[in-house]
Formats: C-alpha cells, structure tokens, sequence
C-alpha cells in the first residue's frame, strides 16, 4: 500500500509555530511535578504504612491533594475541576506512584478512571 502524499514526516521542520521540538517539560509543569513529589514525600509516605495496614481509605490524603488540585486535573475547570491536561495528569501520577504506590492505587487511580469515563464516554 502506497503513503499518502499529503503525510508529513513528523519532524521539528514540519512544527507550524516556528518554535525548536522540545520534550522537556515547561516552567508550569516542573511546578506541578514538584508540587506532587512534594505532597507525596510529606503527605502520603508517612501515612502509607498506617493506611497500609488499616485497609482504610485515606480521605485526609485524598481531601488535601483535591484542595491542592492534584485530583481529577483533567476535569474541565466549568465543571469544577482543575482543567489541565492531559500530561499534567501524567506529571503527578509519576511522582505520586513512584513514591507511594498502594496508596496511589487506592485514591488516585480509581477517581481519576471514573472522573474520566463520565466527562468522555457519558
């Protein structure tokens, strides 16, 4: 099957604004990234092993990461939510998981998949 001669090569040439590819994160998103290392080093590790053990669902945690805007962040901010994307997301999930993994799971995880499917598939 022949391409299609209407398909560019993705390439940094082909970048429509002029400015250089970049995979690095932006100011914001170190902002965001730290922020979430930051909550999961002094919030949630030394609360994991109790919740751990417990069995109990962690709503302290879960209430200060919402108010913080570390929860749903794909939410649209008219409906409430925080309203960024998609990578952001993906920022706090990485520092959160890497750090406090059962925790993530039981909190972050579940809302986020349901959040998800209500805004998408509803």
């Amino acid at each position: 099957m022949r391409a299609s001669r209407d398909i560019r090569p993705l390439s940094s040439s082909a970048n429509t604004l002029g400015a250089p590819f970049s995979l690095g994160l932006s100011d914001e998103q170190r902002s965001i990234q730290g922020l979430a290392r930051k909550f999961a080093v002094e919030v949630m590790a030394p609360k994991a092993a109790k919740y751990d053990l417990s069995m109990e669902y962690p709503m302290d945690v879960f209430k200060e990461a919402w108010e913080l805007g570390l929860v749903n962040t794909h939410v649209p901010s008219e409906y409430g939510g925080v309203g960024m994307g998609t990578l952001d997301g993906v920022i706090i999930a990485e520092e959160v998981r890497c750090l406090i993994f059962v925790m993530w799971t039981s909190t972050f995880l579940p809302t986020n998949q349901i959040i998800f499917h209500f805004f998408f598939y509803s």
